[in-house]
């Protein structure tokens, strides 16, 4: 299905003097808020299929059994008497089932549910098996089962439920049942403890829920399954990595995320330093933003010699209506959805992104995150550096260097950003507006250098503007 795009081209909030950073010290004469204009700014070119293809985390395995089956299928048809050797060939399609192809042997957590959502034509979404019987998975089948699913082949989608992370891989089957509208939707999922431990298991519930849907009820393989794994309290090596260290599964959709969102996704970056509520709005297929959340937590990677380290930003992925009473009681969180009704609860987000427009309704947040001259400068040394990969990203794919490139440079950027700040305190020397370009940022960045300070307890002095022994 195809890959949903926004307009080419990026809405940024600008002061009316963003063209004239230097004509003034410590960013004097600067209009109020409301003076801000919107401008716009071409979008990198990357075409539509450039993002669905680099989003892809794992290459779709069925593409490899296809042909196979199809090859059997053919031998079989010229059925000719002068060969009777060559019925061997059709003992191939017991090849698919390969277990050793399932990356899950590094993961060893736990895995406390396993279950099967479908939709009923009389009942709607409905939880139709898990294991354990008594696990408690009410609202489960909204989120496995998400909106606009329908629409589509197939999908995956990660979500939260309670304090467990869960990951559903979907698929929808045309058949000849007029008694279920010729059509078989479902999902086969499961709950782990952490959201990394899940990386190894989607092409597992893929296959589970293919063979499901070709064979209603047959939950022997998904049994078998939750025996092995139920009561693995302990990782093998390699360790689980943690949330925004846990780069390598996703391929190469970091990188393309920063040039999706072009010079904006400064914008998201200051909002997760800020630990605000940050809900990316898209249409379906969801496994491509639940990707784009994972990335974007990537932006607050620091490396040891960091003097802070950023907060968690709270990653619950896939949301719905279901989860506004819990959404309103959180005070940060990174989340997707594909429900538009979200765009007018405005109270319950700080940054809503639509595509590719990141709005920010509050008017004093807004201030916090206002697009700069050094944000575009940012952006601007990054597509530097990745013209002479042009062909590697017009195909989708970035290498793993360009992918170690871009980590370093965004590493760079938190590190001296933090540790300048921290001198500052330490030295008690007081930081002016016009003292920010020296860190990477934008003397119209006064106002998210405080808040970012207050958030960490650094104490410094900050001034705006600097004074003479005249006064």
């Amino acid at each position: 299905s195809p890959c949903p795009m926004a307009e080419p081209k990026f809405t940024l909030m600008a002061s009316d003097d963003d063209e004239n950073d230097d004509d003034d010290e410590g960013g004097a004469g600067r209009g109020p808020l409301s003076d801000r204009l919107s401008e716009t700014v071409e979008a990198p070119s990357l075409t539509e299929e450039d993002i669905c293809e680099g989003v892809e985390m794992v290459p779709s395995h069925k593409t490899n059994e296809t042909p196979k089956t199809t090859e059997a299928s053919e031998t079989t048809e010229p059925t000719q008497p002068t060969e009777p050797t060559q019925p061997t060939e059709p003992t191939q399609p017991t090849e698919p089932t390969e277990p050793t192809a399932y990356p899950w042997s590094m993961w060893k957590g736990a895995v406390p549910v396993v279950f099967v959502c479908r939709f009923d034509v009389r009942r709607g979404n409905v939880v139709e098996w898990c294991q354990p019987p008594e696990a408690g998975l009410e609202g489960v089948e909204f989120k496995a089962l998400c909106a606009g699913f329908h629409e589509l082949e197939e999908d995956y989608v990660y979500f939260k439920h309670g304090s467990w992370f869960g990951l559903a891989a979907f698929q929808k089957l045309v058949v000849d049942d007029p008694v279920h509208r010729n059509v078989r939707l479902r999902s086969v999922g499961l709950f782990m403890n952490s959201y990394a431990e899940l990386r190894g298991y989607r092409r597992y519930l893929e296959d589970r829920v293919s063979d499901l849907n070709e064979s209603e009820g047959n939950y022997t393989n998904l049994i078998e399954f939750y025996r092995q794994h139920h009561q693995q309290e302990t990782p093998m090596s390699p360790a689980v990595p943690a949330l925004r260290e846990d780069m390598d599964y996703i391929g190469s959709s970091f990188l393309l995320m920063i040039m999706y969102f072009g010079p904006s996704v400064f914008q998201i970056w200051k909002a997760l330093f800020l630990r605000l509520r940050i809900l990316f709005y898209t249409l379906v297929p969801v496994g491509v933003v639940c990707d784009r959340v994972h990335c974007a937590c990537q932006l607050l990677t620091t490396s040891s010699d960091s003097p802070i380290t950023p907060h968690d930003p709270n990653p619950i992925f896939y949301v719905n209506v279901a989860d506004i009473e819990q959404l309103a009681q959180m005070k940060f969180y990174v989340a997707c959805t594909t429900e538009k009704v979200f765009a007018e609860k405005e109270t319950l987000f700080d940054v809503f992104v639509d595509g590719q427009i990141v709005r920010v309704p509050d008017r004093k947040t807004a201030a916090s995150l206002q697009l700069t001259q050094a944000d575009r400068r940012r952006f601007d040394q990054i597509r530097h550096w990745t013209e002479e990969y042009a062909m590697n990203l017009g195909a989708g794919h970035s290498t793993q260097a360009e992918e170690a490139e871009a980590q370093r440079f965004i590493t760079h950027i938190n590190d001296a950003l933090l540790s300048s700040l921290v001198d500052h305190a330490t030295h008690e020397t007081i930081l002016y507006a016009s003292d920010l370009p020296t860190l990477g940022l934008d003397s119209k960045d006064l106002t998210f250098v405080r808040s970012l300070m207050a958030l960490y307890n650094i104490q410094a002095e900050t001034r705006r503007y600097r004074r003479d022994c005249y006064g």
